[in-house]
């Protein structure tokens, strides 16, 4: 491949002008805001889950912490509800120093 590299055509700029769109549109992390509301948003699948950390600053979601994993042997063979509430439970043990004392929202996704 190193040789002979495969020509440059219109698709891989068109392509390479797609990517730089998608990263400029990539949210940053933000700075958390002991004030700010909570939202725990999270998602799991056959595969594993993901949870993110979202605070309300000015009416804007910011997002501020987030983690993902995968499921064990065992717990690759639960429901898919037991995925969705076990994703839930460890998210907000993960996330717990920053929801102690406060409203928080959970959001499944």
């Amino acid at each position: 491949l190193k040789k002979s590299p495969p020509p440059w055509t219109d698709v891989h700029t068109q392509v390479a002008k797609q990517i730089k769109i998608y990263a400029k549109e990539i949210p940053c992390l933000h700075l958390a805001s002991p004030l700010a509301f909570k939202i725990v948003e999270t998602d799991a699948s056959d595969i594993g889950y993901r949870g993110i950390l979202k605070q309300l600053v000015d009416d804007k979601e910011q997002l501020f912490q987030y983690k993902s994993g995968t499921w064990n042997h065992a717990q690759k063979n639960y429901v898919t509800i037991k995925k969705e509430i076990l994703a839930i439970v460890l998210y907000v043990q993960e996330f717990q120093s920053d929801l102690l004392n406060q409203k928080f929202l959970i959001r499944v996704v």
